[in-house]
């Protein structure tokens, strides 16, 4: 899992888009002293999505047009990772795969902006 500032940054960038995940297993980190947790309580933790939240995502948004999802899942990331070289983890490379199909968003390295 991710923990890096940069991630924690691009996610907390990002809730405003994706919103609060509703999963219990959702890791989140508390801005007042860095600790991850399960339960987020006030408005000092931010959702550090999963890669399989932000491939539920995806993947409901491409319900509609794919007879086979998961594998024109792998493949549009496949494409979209070929075209960048600044993420540094798996989960960046999913969120950042998310932020582009759905809002067409690029992370600038400080924030999400429209293309």
């Amino acid at each position: 899992m991710d923990t890096s500032p940069e991630y924690i940054d691009m996610c907390r960038k990002a809730m405003k888009y994706l919103g609060v995940p509703k999963s219990f297993l959702t890791p989140y980190i508390d801005t007042t002293n860095n600790s991850i947790m399960t339960i987020p309580y006030l408005k000092k933790c931010i959702p550090l999505y999963t890669q399989d939240q932000l491939q539920d995502i995806i993947w409901g948004s491409l319900r509609a047009y794919c007879s086979n999802e998961m594998n024109s899942l792998t493949w549009g990331v496949w494409d979209f990772y070929n075209d960048i070289d600044d993420l540094d983890s798996m989960e960046q490379i999913w969120l950042a795969y998310t932020m582009w199909e759905l809002y067409k968003k690029k992370w600038n390295g400080t924030d999400w902006v429209k293309v």
